[in-house]
């Protein structure tokens, strides 16, 4: 007995969307990585997160 799996069609804007997202994805990963291997962009976030505590600048995460 053969099994008959529906087709799933997309539409082209489904697809961008799904582009976009594994690009957002792949492009998180990397700066993570960065920023896991790169002392010089940790001391940045660093200065970063003073400075806007001593101007009272919340940090958006």
């Amino acid at each position: 007995m053969k099994t008959h799996e529906k087709e799933i069609v997309e539409n082209e804007g489904v697809k961008l969307a799904k582009m976009i997202l594994e690009s957002k994805r792949q492009t998180q990963k990397e700066v993570l990585w960065a920023y896991e291997n790169d002392p010089s962009i940790k001391e940045a976030i660093a200065k970063l997160k003073k400075r806007n505590a001593e101007r009272g600048t919340p940090v958006i995460a």
